[in-house]
């Protein structure tokens, strides 16, 4: 590789070439050469200096390397117990949920097979009774009827018990009536109303198992998602490490105090 001249070089060669165009004397000439020869002396010099400083091995620090690599593996021991605890959890959750949704089936099965039909036997049976007893009402008095038909004339005792007759036959036509709302308000209404909540408990009980399931899944998506981020955050410590380890090895570089 050919090196330009210095301004004092080209100086030297000027001057050497006025000296000897002009004739000058042989002290000029020493003195022009003492001048090149120490510019020569000072641009060896500059020289190894700059090839000292380019040869000077760069300064690797290794205990930082290496906890980065010890500081990676302890993220993933960690995020390792976490998601462990995380998955008991959210096996927890749905096992409740689960639960939950066998006690809602429960309840409203029991309500269908048992309770309902159950009170309706009895307002049923209230009826009955009632219509039993309207019957012996109206049976009574009408016996009675026939029994005074036959006396001519009123007496006290006779409209005593005819109008005590009659009040029976009220009060079990009454008594029949409202047995029979009671019957029907209570299928329409309080057993219509008491299902239709145990149908929505069940609705609820279905729709919380399926949240928890789907938490779940989700949570486990997330985490597989974080282990592989740890991971390469893993190998990308361990090959710095490595690759830090390799120049200290070739002399490439030097390991820091």
């Amino acid at each position: 590789m050919i090196r330009p001249l210095s301004t004092a070089a080209l100086a030297t060669l000027l001057l050497s070439s006025c000296v000897a165009v002009i004739g000058a004397d042989e002290e000029t000439v020493e003195a022009l050469q003492q001048m090149d020869s120490d510019h020569a002396v000072e641009q060896h010099a500059e020289d190894g200096a700059k090839t000292g400083k380019e040869k000077q091995p760069k300064e690797l620090d290794l205990d930082a390397l290496e906890y980065a690599v010890i500081e990676a593996h302890g993220a993933i021991e960690k995020a390792a117990i976490g998601a462990e605890i995380s998955q008991l959890e959210a096996e927890q959750r749905v096992g409740t949920a689960s639960l939950e949704l066998a006690d809602a089936k429960a309840e409203l099965e029991h309500f269908d097979t048992f309770v309902a039909p159950k009170e309706l036997a009895e307002r049923t049976l209230s009826v009955e009774r009632s219509e039993a007893r309207l019957f012996e009402a109206k049976a009574e008095l009408a016996q009675l009827e026939d029994m005074y038909a036959d006396e001519e004339f009123a007496t006290s005792s006779k409209e005593l018990v005819l109008e005590r007759g009659r009040r029976n036959v009220n009060f079990s036509e009454r008594s029949l009536e409202l047995a029979r709302e009671s019957l029907a308000d209570h299928e329409s209404f309080d057993l219509a109303k008491r299902r239709a909540k145990l149908e929505r408990a069940l609705l609820k009980a279905e729709l919380g198992l399926h949240l928890a399931q789907l938490r779940r899944e989700s949570e486990r998506v997330g985490r597989q998602q974080d282990e592989r981020g740890r991971q390469r955050k893993l190998a990308k410590a361990e090959e710095a490490l490595a690759e830090a380890q390799a120049k200290i090895e070739a002399g490439e570089a030097v390991a820091a105090d």
